[in-house]
C-alpha cells in the first residue's frame, strides 16, 4: 500500500474499524497499522494524533515558532 494524494487541508484520522486493525491515515496519505502500544498511549493520553502523523509521515514538517 503506497501513498495516496490528499489535499492540502487534508487531516490526520483513525480508521478505527479497519479489516486488518485500527489504521492511521497521515496527513500526505502515508498509511500507518498502528502498534498496540501506541493505541494505549493515544487511549491514555500520552500522545496525539499529530504526534502519531508527524512520526509517521513521509511528508517534511514546518516547525512554527510562536
Amino acid at each position: 500500500m503506497g501513498t495516496v494524494q490528499r489535499g492540502p487541508n487534508a487531516e490526520p484520522h483513525i480508521q478505527w474499524k479497519h479489516v486488518d486493525g485500527p489504521l492511521l491515515v497521515c496527513r500526505d496519505g502515508t498509511p500507518h497499522w498502528l502498534t498496540i502500544a501506541e493505541r494505549l498511549w493515544l487511549r491514555l493520553g500520552l500522545t496525539t494524533l499529530e504526534q502519531l502523523d508527524a512520526k509517521h509521515s513521509h511528508e517534511p514538517h514546518v516547525v512554527h515558532n510562536s
